[in-house]
């Protein structure tokens, strides 16, 4: 079970490990020269090390030994999965500047992969809009939808320096408030686990 202390020595380990690992991938970064290309809105003079989050990938897999116990194995690996295609397509826009319709593809396949897997159809609005339950293939549509539009949400924000992570921070402190509320144990421990990891970046950001 989740207690204080608990919780509180897993936001300080992942932010140890987190500030560690982007302090060395900086460094490695620096050595072999990988920058991405400079784009039109950068406002620095200079080449600067600006895919770190990958980093976020290795250390988020490597957090979730902690809470393995509280969700099933099957959801853990879909998550990856698709965590590992959101992030590799993110990396190598951030060395490459890819094509944005090649971005949408490579979320939109992510999307559809964990809802899926994780049976995350939204079947009912509960009356918002004057809707209640909606067929399958709607809702289907919809949820890719609201998938879709968080990531690039938080894409077009992250031109400030602070905010995108800042605005993570606050979301996924939300989402565990929401999760522990409902039993979700495991989303819980995920989102405190990205609050460690994210607060560890900020420093660099």
């Amino acid at each position: 079970m989740f207690t204080l202390s608990y919780i509180t020595l897993l936001i300080i380990l992942v932010f140890v490990i987190g500030t560690f690992s982007i302090t060395i991938y900086r460094k490695y970064t620096f050595v072999y020269k990988i920058f991405g290309k400079p784009k039109t809105r950068d406002l620095h003079k200079v080449a600067i090390p600006n895919s770190c989050g990958i980093s976020f990938l290795f250390i988020f897999i490597l957090s979730l030994v902690s809470i393995e116990s509280y969700i099933d194995t099957y959801s853990l690996i879909n998550i990856i999965i698709g965590a590992t295609i959101v992030c590799v397509n993110g990396y190598w826009d951030d060395l490459k500047i890819i094509n944005p319709y090649q971005k949408l593809i490579f979320q939109l396949i992510a999307v559809v992969f964990i809802i899926f897997s994780n049976e995350l159809v939204i079947l009912n609005l509960n009356g918002f809009l004057g809707i209640e339950n909606i067929p399958y293939l709607p809702g289907f549509c919809l949820t890719t939808f609201i998938g879709i539009f968080m990531i690039n949400s938080f894409n077009l924000i992250d031109g400030i320096d602070g905010l995108a992570a800042s605005s993570a921070v606050i979301s996924f402190i939300a989402f565990a408030i929401l999760f522990w509320v409902l039993n979700y144990k495991g989303y819980f421990g995920m989102c405190i686990i990205m609050v460690g990891m994210i607060i560890s970046y900020l420093p660099f950001n």
